[in-house]
Parts: structure tokens; C-alpha cells; sequence
């Protein structure tokens, strides 16, 4: 038996419908909301430093979007007025794609647009704030579809715009956003429809088909084991997850009449790595060149005393129907439940509102050069928020989530540990996480904090079809089994 059980990394893949109501949202916009005034995140200016930063002009459409004293709202300044005529300047990341918010008199977000290289910014093209814009932003609020690299981002924006679903969400908004606030107008259920309809026409554009191996492949709950290459009695197997959600992976060994030879393996915990969602931080493109492909990894193994291997895969999930794993399985000590929101929704989100991942590291370095300092920039935050003072109410949250029994409490429970984590990250005084980690300055951390508010009380269920929704449909447990047949080689069932 090969002593190396690890599992190897292959070049990493890093990307229930949880209706979330327009109260649970606005609750938690306020409570992001109210960390802009805590100590030490007061104080207003750019942040990201000036050679980062450009001038985003434009022009707001008054017959499509409504209210009275209205201002941009951008990361990186101070809200800008908008001029009688629709007309708006503000700072703008030069390097990254991100969100710009437009605010009434009220405090109301009235239309969202984006600001990227490929245009507005770098070409000196205005930017529109309209019925379209605001729907291609409200759709880019998806983490899956959310990206702050400018390319990807353009790119994917053709592709929504070119969908005949996106004609209809933009009509809906166009005849709803002159009298009403965007959260408002996403509320109904018409437009909330007409979003999900964009998000899935969007994802079958980009279904990815399951891994074929040598032998079969028999993915459950988006987990599978196929045998990529096998000389008998020596076979590499290859885990794949296409889910969105981190797996921690135990593996039991069993002999030819059941019984367990030694104790079963934390793959995990031996290989110090969660085996990864199919895009996490929704930057698959960057890293693969492949957006929601699975995440792949090999495990070497030797059939002889031991005639199956038998894989545990435990993450997220509501679903009835998982098997539920044996008493001699390690206990599952690895946080999918903390790492998966985190990487799949919370900072997804913080991105492509602020740009934030575009900032970090230097404007004249390409996002490929970045790949390393990104993984471990979001790997040092969430270890960062676990280790700081709010982490007692967002783990509290998170064991709530994992614990809910009904589609009311895991709503309420995601939305709660969702606004913990941005609280955690954003604000604090001196002990502001992303203060800390050097993406913004204490006076710019207030500016971050206002357009993830602003940000957070426009999601819908449709900003969470890719990820938490996929949860309710997915077992937490699930177990597939390699096994040595009758003439020596490997199925997997």
C-alpha cells in the first residue's frame, strides 16, 4: 500500500432557492450599515492610492430613474452629486471592474451600474445609469457571475445582455424604477422571476459536463470518483467536485468481507486543503482559464488487501437522502460550512462592489500574476474573521444555518451570518480586517462600508441561485465506493 494517501491538487479551480425578503435584506444592510460609524472607520477620501484610481463619468437616465437628490456612491469617494441633467464624475478602480450605486435624497438606491476597463473607464466612454445598466448590475450581484476582472466581466455582461431574458428583466425595470427603489422593485415577483430566468439562461450557456474516466463516474451530489489511470494493482482515482460548496473528504479502506483495515483517513485534515467548489471567489476563469469547471484531485491507491475504497464527502447541505456517514468516520472537524460562505458568497460579493481584488497588488500586474495573492488574501481574511471579536455571533450564526429545519429560518439565518462576516471584514475601529490586510485605509473603510449596505438591500433570491440554493438540493453526506473487480480492474458506484 502506498504510504502517500494524500490527495494531490491539480491546477486549482478558483470560482433550495433561499428566498431572502426585502425586510431580512434591509436588516441586513443596516447592519452593515451601522459599522460605518463605529471608531476608527470614520473619515472619507479614496482609497486603493491615486495611481489606481481614474475618473468615471456619465450620465444618469431621469426617465427611467426616479427620486430627487440623487448622488454616486462609489468605493473609492466620496458620494458625487448628479447634476440636473443626469451628469455624474467619480473615482473609479483602473484596474478592476465594481459597482456604482445611485442614491436618493432618502437613502434609497435608485440604479446601479458597472464600471470596467473594457469600457466607460479606459475607452472615455460615459457611463449610462438606466433601466439596462441596473439590471446587468443587479445579474453581476451573483456570485458565480460576479467578477471584478475587467475582461470577464465585459465578456460576461455581452452574454447576459445577448439573452432574450435580459430584454424582459430590462423592461420590467424600465417601467418600475421611474416611481420605485431598486429594492423595492426587485421584491415583486415578476421582476425576482424574471432575474432567476437570467441567472439560469446564463448558467446553461455555461453547463460544464461530468468528468469521464477510464472506468465509470458516479457523481452524487455534485461529488464523484472516477479512475483517470490504473495498472493493476496500482490505480490513481480522481475526486471531482462541481458543486458550489468546499468538501471535507474521509476515506475508509475495507477488505474483501467488509471488514475496516485501520482506522479511516481525514483526507483532508492529512492534506491540509478542502477540496474546492467548482469556481471559488467566482475567479474560475483566472485561474483555469474555464469558468465552473469542477475542481479536480487524485488519490493513489493499491488494491490487493484492501478490495474497496470508500469516500466521504461532508459539506453544505439540507437535502434528506445523503447516507448518513458510519460511527468510525473522524469527526468532521473542517468548517465547510464557514469557508463555503465565505468563499462562495461573501467575498464574491465584496468584490465586484468594490473592486477590492483589483486593487490589491499593484495596477500594472495582470490578474495572472495575482492568482496566489488572491487565494491567499481570502484565505487570510476568513482566518481573520474567525480568529476576531464578532466571530462568537458569526459562527452562532453559521451553526443556526447549518442546524435550520424550514426555508423561513435558513433565510433568516443566512442573511444573518452574510451581514456578520461583511460586519467582521469592514468595520471594527483599529481592528477592521480589510484595514489590516492593506486593500483599503481606515478613512475609506466608512466609503466600503456604505455601498455594501447599499449593495446588500438589492439582493434577491436570484443573487443566490448559484450558491446556497444549490444546498437545499444537496445531501450533507454523501459516500461513493471504488471497488476491485473480478478481473482485476476498478468500478466505481
Amino acid at each position: 500500500m502506498p504510504k502517500d494517501t494524500r490527495l494531490s491538487r491539480s491546477k486549482p479551480v478558483t470560482s433550495t432557492r433561499a428566498e431572502l425578503t426585502r425586510r431580512q435584506l434591509l436588516a441586513a444592510a443596516g447592519t452593515v450599515a451601522a459599522g460605518c460609524v463605529l471608531p476608527g472607520c470614520g473619515g472619507g477620501g479614496g482609497g486603493g492610492g491615486d495611481s489606481n484610481l481614474t475618473r468615471a463619468s456619465g450620465a444618469v437616465d431621469r426617465t427611467t430613474i426616479g427620486g430627487s437628490g440623487l448622488v454616486v456612491n462609489s468605493a473609492w469617494q466620496q458620494p458625487a452629486n448628479v447634476a440636473g441633467n443626469g451628469d455624474f464624475s467619480t473615482a473609479s478602480l483602473r484596474d478592476a471592474a465594481h459597482l456604482l450605486f445611485v442614491e436618493d435624497s432618502a437613502g434609497a438606491v435608485r440604479g446601479i451600474t458597472m464600471a470596467t476597463r473594457g469600457g466607460g473607464v479606459q475607452q472615455g466612454q460615459p457611463l449610462a445609469v438606466d433601466a439596462a445598466s441596473t439590471a446587468m448590475s443587479l445579474l453581476m450581484l451573483t456570485p458565480g457571475i460576479a467578477t471584478s476582472e475587467p475582461g470577464e466581466a465585459s465578456a460576461r455582461a455581452a452574454e447576459l445582455g445577448a439573452l432574450p431574458a435580459f430584454a424582459t428583466l430590462s423592461g420590467l425595470l424600465g417601467s418600475r424604477l421611474p416611481t420605485a427603489p431598486v429594492p423595492d422593485v426587485v421584491a415583486q415577483p415578476d421582476v425576482s422571476d424574471a432575474l432567476m430566468a437570467c441567472v439560469n439562461a446564463w448558467l446553461a450557456t455555461r453547463a460544464v459536463p461530468r468528468g469521464r474516466g477510464v472506468s465509470t463516474g458516479s457523481p452524487r451530489g455534485d461529488f464523484g470518483v472516477w479512475v483517470a489511470s490504473q495498472t493493476p494493482p496500482h490505480v490513481t482515482l480522481s475526486l471531482k467536485n462541481a458543486g458550489w460548496r468546499y468538501l471535507s473528504i474521509a476515506r475508509r479502506d475495507l477488505r474483501a468481507d467488509g471488514s475496516l483495515r485501520g482506522a479511516a483517513t481525514d483526507l483532508t485534515g492529512d492534506w491540509g486543503h478542502f477540496v474546492e467548489p467548482c469556481v471559488a471567489y467566482s475567479l474560475g476563469s483566472i485561474f483555469t482559464g474555464t469558468a465552473l469547471a469542477p475542481s479536480e484531485h487524485s488519490n493513489l491507491v493499491q488494491f490487493g488487501d484492501v478490495a474497496t475504497y470508500q469516500y466521504w464527502a461532508r459539506g453544505p447541505g439540507w437535502a434528506a437522502g445523503g447516507d448518513p456517514p458510519p460511527s468510525d468516520l473522524p469527526a468532521d472537524s473542517h468548517d465547510t460550512w464557514g469557508v463555503s460562505i465565505f468563499h462562495q458568497v461573501v467575498f464574491p460579493f465584496i468584490d465586484v462592489v468594490t473592486g477590492l481584488v483589483g486593487a490589491f497588488g499593484g495596477k500594472d500586474r495582470p490578474y495572472t500574476q495575482k492568482v496566489h495573492e488572491i487565494e491567499k488574501l481570502a484565505n487570510d481574511l476568513w482566518r481573520a474573521a474567525t480568529l476576531s471579536q464578532g466571530a462568537g455571533d458569526l459562527f452562532r450564526h453559521m451553526g443556526n444555518l447549518r442546524n435550520a429545519g424550514t426555508e423561513s429560518d435558513r433565510q433568516r439565518h443566512f442573511v444573518n451570518a452574510f451581514a456578520s462576516a461583511i460586519g467582521i471584514l469592514v468595520f471594527g475601529g483599529e481592528s477592521c480586517i480589510a484595514v489590516q490586510a492593506g486593500l483599503v485605509t481606515a478613512g475609506s473603510a466608512v466609503l466600503v462600508g456604505k455601498v455594501l449596505a447599499l449593495a446588500s438591500a438589492c439582493l434577491g433570491a436570484a443573487n443566490m441561485a448559484c450558491c446556497v440554493a444549490k444546498w437545499a438540493v444537496l445531501p450533507p453526506c454523501v459516500d461513493v465506493m471504488a471497488m476491485a473487480s473480478s478481473d482485476g480492474y476498478v468500478v466505481v458506484e
